[in-house]
């Protein structure tokens, strides 16, 4: 198998407690349905990131919840940001939605040929695209893939315009636990002020390493809206193994302390290490670092190498020998820098 560093998922896997709620669960739990309301989740949740567990909708990933969101809602025009994840604009699509997209970055050559390049987090000039006919306003923070994250204040400033607009702001914070100011960030804590325009998408996808058992989360002060969801999917969108996963996760604050502190150091190690090597990197603050080279080939060649990383050219808003790796251990972080060449730049 590859060394896969395409995958920004948790480099220590699962947490021990949550491998271990799973190994507990008999026969005898797993022949029956699961708790359709996941009630002993949403308490864990609620108590973990201090919201009410009547705010929470518990889903079969964040990606289910982007696709019960557009399939819900069917919003008639939508405000995303570019580069971000595609799934928005798939979901929206199935829903035949006019899509506006905010370019957060630009890059270009100067007549040296050397790439420059502009922050990717949203700032102020979205609130230009959004009026009266704005539906939804859906785009990550920190943002996939250049984990750029955008400001508080400007969030806020987003929300107040949607509010006066009618819109739905959703906000994807799937990659905000691994910061170590994750709790004063998160647009959780103005759930309850929000005048039920803003949803806050989660997962214990990534920074708990659960992408196979697809767990995610939403935040909402709209029981409406949460209902929405919840009927416009198949019942039981939660297994038994994931529910328990999920809950016996959240309680082991010795892998998030772990987890955060391995993510800052790598982090900080790789970014020094591809700028060494006279790479184009963007400073974002999470698990994986988006990168220029102008060996627009790069990627087949690691390839070639046993190691993947993520092509990002495929990205609205990027172009040829845009990368993203993702941040592991020293030793694998060591395996990848070692397979690659310095930038011709």
């Amino acid at each position: 198998m590859p060394l896969d560093f395409s995958a920004n998922v948790s480099p220590l896997g699962m947490p021990p407690s949550a491998l271990e709620a799973v190994g507990s669960l008999s026969g005898s739990d797993l022949a029956r349905y699961p708790d359709p309301e996941c009630r002993a989740l949403r308490r864990a949740i609620a108590e973990h990131y201090g919201i009410r567990d009547d705010q929470i909708f518990c889903a079969n990933g964040a990606a289910d919840i982007i696709y019960r969101l557009a399939c819900a809602l069917r919003p008639k025009r939508a405000v995303l940001a570019a580069p971000d994840f595609g799934e928005y604009a798939e979901a929206l699509a199935n829903v035949d939605s006019d899509i506006t997209r905010y370019m957060t970055g630009a890059a270009w050559h100067d007549p040296e040929n050397k790439v420059k390049q502009r922050n990717f987090a949203v700032d102020r000039g979205i609130l230009d695209y959004i009026s009266g006919d704005t539906d939804l306003v859906i785009f990550s923070s920190p943002n996939n893939p250049s984990g750029c994250v955008t400001d508080t204040d400007v969030l806020l400033d987003i929300l107040d315009k949607c509010a006066e607009c009618g819109a739905l702001l959703v906000i994807d914070e799937c990659f905000l636990d691994f910061l170590p100011d994750a709790r004063e960030r998160t647009m959780l804590n103005h759930i309850s002020k929000s005048r039920g325009k803003l949803l806050v998408l989660r997962a214990f996808t990534k920074f708990y390493g659960m992408a196979g058992l697809r767990l995610g989360w939403c935040a909402a002060d709209d029981p409406g809206l949460l209902e929405k969801l919840r009927k416009s999917g198949p019942p039981w969108q939660v297994s038994m193994i994931a529910q328990a996963a999920g809950t016996a996760a959240l309680a082991d604050t010795a892998y998030e302390e772990r987890l955060r502190m391995l993510t800052a150091r790598e982090s900080a190690y790789m970014r020094e290490a591809l700028e060494a090597r006279g790479f184009l990197v963007i400073p974002g603050r999470t698990n994986y670092i988006l990168f220029y080279s102008e060996d627009h080939a790069l990627h087949n060649k690691l390839l070639d190498c046993g190691i993947m990383i993520r092509d990002c050219s495929d990205y609205p808003g990027l172009t040829e020998g845009w990368y993203r790796v993702s941040v592991r251990t020293r030793e694998k972080n060591e395996m990848l820098l070692s397979h690659l060449p310095p930038a011709h730049r």
